[in-house]
């Protein structure tokens, strides 16, 4: 679980939709196809995969993937009631740590 967490949230800054690294114009949902293409994850692993955006593209996308998302409120990115009508599965206003001890920004 920590392999998968680290490299998910590195591999979902480093395919970024405003640098478009693969060319083209990239949505939300290609930007996590490729992230999962390049972790190996396939249609079988969603149910353990969580996105975590701040905005209501973040939350589309995953929706559009078939996977839950969790917003963040305390970057400030998102205008007051966006991720909630986007539809986001839960919102979190702070940031959490979990047991295995990695920083999460939930």
């Amino acid at each position: 679980m920590r392999e998968h967490l680290s490299a998910f949230w590195l591999y979902t800054l480093s395919v970024r939709c405003d640098r478009q690294p693969c060319g083209g114009d990239w949505e939300k949902a290609d930007v996590i196809r490729e992230a999962m293409r390049r972790l190996r994850l396939t249609d079988a692993d969603k149910p353990t995969v969580l996105m975590v955006g701040d905005r209501k593209y973040d939350v589309l996308g995953a929706q559009e993937c078939g996977l839950a998302c969790v917003g963040v409120e305390f970057f400030g990115y998102a205008a007051p009631g966006e991720l909630a009508e986007a539809g986001v599965y839960n919102i979190m206003a702070k940031v959490i740590y979990m047991e295995i001890g990695e920083k999460l920004w939930l």
